[in-house]
Formats: C-alpha cells, structure tokens, sequence
C-alpha cells in the first residue's frame, strides 16, 4: 500500500506523531511542496492509493481525481473540507475521513492580528532594529466596537474575549438572528451597521456561494478611516482587491490577513505592497497542538480504512 502525506509545508509531519503504528505493509512519502500545477500533481498522486491531506491546501477536484485510479481513500484534517469534490469522490469509491477539531487557535491569531495593528508592533519593532525609538500612538481595545461577521464557533469565542477586555460587541450574518446575539451578550445589527460603526471587523464564516465575496467593496466603503479589517476565514469571502485599494489610500487604517483566495499568495500581489496590511500565510489553525491530533486521527483513519471498517467519513 503506497501512501503519501501530502501538504506538509512546515516539514513537521514525520517527526510529530508515530507513523509506525500504520498496521500492515506500506511505504510512506512525505511531501513539503505546494503542488501548484495540476499535471505535476496528478503525475506526482498516481501511485498512491491513500493520501494525506491538509485541510484545503491542495485542491481535488472532479479533473483530478478522475486521473486518479490507484486513490481509494484519503484522510483529511478538521471536519469539512471545500477543496475536495466529495459527489467525484462518491462516483469513484474514493472513501474521505476527516479528523476530530482542536482548539481554536485561529482566534488566537486573529487577536493578535488586532493588537498588532492597534499597536503598531510593526513599525515598533522596525524601529526598534533601526536604533530608533517609538514611532507612533497606539490605541487601545477597551471601549472600542468589535464587529463580528459570523458568530458561530468562533465568532462566540470572539466576542466573549472581546468583552473580556471592555469592547462593546456587536454582529451580523445572512442567518444570524436576534435571539442568538442575546444569547451569546451581543447586539444584532444589520451589515451596513455593523461596517459603519466597528472600530474593528473580523470575518467567522464558512465558505459557500452564498457567502463568498460577502465583504464586497460596497461593504468595505462603509468603514470608517480609523478602522481595522480582519480575516482569518477564507479569502474569497472578501474582495481583496477593493481592500488593498481602499488601505492604499488611507481610507481604512489597516487590515490583518491570514487566509487568500489563492494560495501561497503571488509574490507580485498588491496586498504585499501595503505597510498597513499585515500578512500571515494562513497559519490560524497551524500549531502543534493541531497537527499531532490531526496525524494521529489520520492515522486512525487509515488503519480502520484499511480493517474495511472506515470511521469519521465525510461527505457533501
């Protein structure tokens, strides 16, 4: 049995859990490259009949799979997947396991995108290493109003440290409704309020049609001069060319983002040339807490696979 663990950008996946306990005879490869062109990933994929993969760094689509003919099972982390064509899958017999979820490290991040930009840790440390002192003011969350686009899982955790350091916490999505801002202590408002009045906006939605491209320019004009754009969700949720104009020209302060709609995000984008757009390459849910649960449930998976007896399947 040949199985490739695929998307292992940070070259951690062999050393962070004990691939040994995989049961029977296989050979295991481990790959730390992006695969962007599609021929080479098929060409690379063709001999293995399990894969590994990490939550929607590489793209399986209907095309790819279809050239595929030795891959029967793949296990993926988290819970969901949108890069994987679940209906393809179903068509070929390709069975698709997904993995238990951690913690919520990606609202970590994203409370540190803010207070990086609040700060100015940037420009302080710039400072810093140039022999200077401090450059500018900073602000201060306490008071400020957070505005949540989404308030499920994450958006929840969001809000309860929101108010933990004295922000007022306000929140809108297409089914967000009124009782569920009570009941996690927000206040619901519609999605021209929420833009106009946030000192800062941070985006905890999941992908679909009807969410994508939901921060639209229109959305982001709204925006007061002073305030902070955060996005640790999916990139395609935002139009991320009207934001690198709209921070380009000061017309919103800043702007933190971890996610793009293409990735690893082009060396020549315009979101690279602006100082007040901190970038993170979509590391919200990268730790090792993350990756050992991850690995370890992969492992799981393709032992049970492989015992005809598959668990946590996954499916459209």
């Amino acid at each position: 049995m040949k199985i490739c663990v695929l998307d292992d950008y940070e070259s951690v996946a062999e050393s962070i859990v004990d691939w040994s306990r995989i049961e029977g005879n296989h050979t295991l490869t481990f790959s730390t490259s992006p695969l962007l062109d599609e021929k080479q990933l098929i060409e690379f994929l063709k001999p293995f009949e399990i894969i590994v993969i990490m939550r929607e760094r590489t793209t399986f689509s209907k095309e790819i799979l279809s050239q595929l003919p030795a891959l029967h099972f793949i296990s993926t982390s988290g819970t969901r997947n949108a890069g994987i064509d679940f209906h393809t899958c179903a068509e070929l017999g390709i069975k698709v396991s997904g993995t238990r979820s951690g913690g919520l490290p990606v609202v970590e991040l994203a409370w540190t995108q803010i207070f990086a930009l609040l700060r100015n840790i940037n420009s302080a440390r710039d400072s810093m290493n140039a022999g200077l002192w401090q450059p500018r003011l900073g602000n201060e969350i306490a008071g400020k109003t957070i505005g949540l686009v989404g308030l499920g899982k994450t958006g929840n955790k969001m809000a309860i440290i929101a108010k933990a350091f004295g922000a007022k916490v306000v929140a809108w999505s297409p089914n967000l409704t009124q009782e569920k801002c009570e009941g996690a202590g927000v206040r619901y408002v519609s999605k021209e309020e929420l833009f106009q009045m946030s000192d800062v906006i941070s985006t905890h939605l999941v992908l679909s049609e009807r969410t994508r491209n939901i921060v639209d320019r229109k959305a982001l004009e709204l925006m007061k001069p002073s305030a902070l754009f955060i996005n640790t969700s999916r990139g395609e949720l935002c139009d991320y060319v009207a934001l690198a104009e709209l921070c380009g020209e000061g017309k919103i302060a800043g702007a933190g983002l971890d996610v793009f709609p293409n990735e690893p995000l082009a060396s020549e984008s315009k979101l690279r040339n602006c100082a007040n757009i901190l970038l993170t390459p979509h590391i919200g849910y990268v730790t090792e807490e993350n990756f050992e649960l991850w690995y370890t449930d992969a492992i799981e998976n393709i032992n049970s696979f492989r015992a005809g007896s598959p668990i946590r399947l996954l499916d459209a």
